[in-house]
């Protein structure tokens, strides 16, 4: 996938997870966004000032979509932190049935980050709806 490209892919999924399962559940999603915002954002200057003008697919592409499913596990998962009774008053219908209640495994992870339904084809799906 991607030849050396799937390097920076692999460690931006690999991180993200780390991130997600050792830091506070209530704060873990907006960290998680911001380091993989931030690796993203290095990977594009990186093609831009290296491979100016080149046009064609590449790893950034599969970055992209890897955030959107990353950033949307992590919020899912800090949904699950709210108690079962609170549910009701504190979150709505869809953050309610996407709430992740106990963090995904790390094979579970990788299987929904390079599932190759959504991975080649690039629709987003929940976390839930995977498992």
């Amino acid at each position: 996938m991607y030849g050396k490209g799937f390097y920076p892919s692999i460690s931006f999924v690999l991180i993200s997870y780390f991130f997600m399962r050792y830091n506070n559940r209530t704060s873990q999603h907006k960290i998680v966004f911001i380091v993989n915002a931030l690796m993203l954002s290095c990977a594009h200057l990186y093609k831009m000032y290296y491979y100016y003008g080149w046009w064609g697919i590449e790893v950034t592409t599969l970055m992209m979509m890897n955030l959107c499913r990353i950033t949307s596990v992590a919020i899912c998962y800090k949904d699950g932190v709210v108690p079962e009774i609170d549910r009701e008053s504190k979150l709505k219908t869809r953050e309610r049935y996407y709430a992740i209640d106990k963090c995904p495994s790390f094979y579970d992870f990788l299987g929904y980050m390079y599932f190759c339904g959504g991975t080649i084809a690039g629709p987003f799906y929940e976390y839930k709806d995977f498992i």
